[in-house]
């Protein structure tokens, strides 16, 4: 065995085109060596007309390409027998919920792509679980924001939190997004492609207006910062990544140890501790009322109803009154950092 497994370039090789590499004989990590295949590209040509979204696809070629790699053939020419190990190995390592886009995407393989009429991935199911979320205090999380030195990061974890967004959401915030006059951000790349509008705090708008004119970009409001030279004509907004080891660093330095603390928590902080608060400015208001009350869900907010049904001065009413709601804890004064670097 030479630098690579074969010099032949063999089908499961070659199946693994689409970038999520190959294992060479000296290397313990997969190298990032990307090589093209006409199975891999159907295969994602299949997954885009079936309308998945851009990361349902990275999951679902990453599930048949560790196929591939692991029985070392391309996976056409794999039997069901050898399917059926592998998710019986596959199950012993993986969690229900790790394991669910690895058995979505080998089903959808083999019944779009190269359809195959097999039993196994039919009745193969994964069980349904619902893990308690890890939820901070109010002052917990206002205590991780004033700890942010970075004052880019320190508006985005803001922001995320006091608006209640997924971190996704809050990368891809443009200047569009920010309607001032009715204290509303507009949210558009969101999960399911659903857009919305929710309530935006008066001292977020107003830190965000601060951030902006620290870039002055024009269209994203976090652009991306590799080029620290160039943030002001960023076509890129800042990525999932940084904002990860940021929230890690920042949670470390505070003290925040519990297990499954990431930036997606503060989006449930807001949900979990503000759904009563919002409800007493909901009350009455049918069409406002979210179909699930409790839990962490978010519920639906007047922003995000039909605002025809209640007169505009009632629902800006609301939305002021949910101002100081979003914030969460009455007793924890929302403040703005002074910014220490840029």
């Amino acid at each position: 065995m030479g630098g690579i497994l074969e010099s032949g370039n063999p089908w499961w090789f070659q199946f693994l085109g689409f970038g999520f590499g190959v294992y060479y004989a000296s290397q313990k990590k997969p190298s990032r060596k990307r090589y093209h295949s006409e199975l891999a590209r159907r295969f994602r040509e299949d997954l885009i007309l079936d309308g998945k979204e851009p990361r349902s696809v990275q999951s679902y070629l990453a599930a048949v390409a560790q196929l591939a790699e692991h029985f070392r053939c391309s996976p056409d020419r794999l039997s069901e027998e050898q399917i059926r190990q592998y998710l019986l190995l596959r199950s012993q390592s993986l969690k229900p919920n790790s394991m669910r886009p690895v058995l979505a995407g080998l089903q959808f393989f083999y019944r779009v792509t190269i359809p195959r009429d097999w039993k196994t991935l039919a009745a193969a199911r994964i069980p349904k679980t619902r893990t308690l979320p890890a939820v901070l205090m109010p002052e917990q999380v206002w205590r991780l924001i004033d700890a942010t030195r970075l004052f880019h990061f320190q508006v985005f974890f803001r922001t995320s939190y006091t608006c209640g967004l997924r971190p996704g959401d809050t990368r891809h915030l443009t200047l569009d997004d920010v309607d001032g006059d009715r204290m509303l951000l507009q949210v558009r790349t969101t999960k399911g492609r659903n857009d919305r509008c929710v309530p935006l705090p008066r001292k977020t708008l107003e830190a965000l207006r601060e951030y902006w004119l620290t870039h002055r970009n024009p269209k994203w409001l976090f652009p991306a910062r590799a080029d620290l030279k160039n943030v002001a004509t960023a076509t890129k907004p800042i990525s999932e990544r940084s904002v990860q080891r940021a929230f890690a660093q920042v949670a470390q330095s505070v003290g925040l140890k519990k297990k499954g603390v990431c930036p997606h928590t503060l989006r449930k902080v807001y949900s979990y501790y503000g759904s009563s608060l919002r409800m007493r400015y909901l009350k009455g208001n049918s069409a406002c009322l979210g179909s699930r009350v409790g839990g962490w869900r978010p519920l639906r907010t007047v922003a995000t109803s039909d605002l025809t049904e209640v007169r505009v001065s009632d629902s800006r009413a609301m939305i002021q009154g949910v101002d100081s709601a979003t914030c969460v804890a009455a007793s924890v004064p929302s403040r703005i950092r002074r910014r220490i670097t840029v």
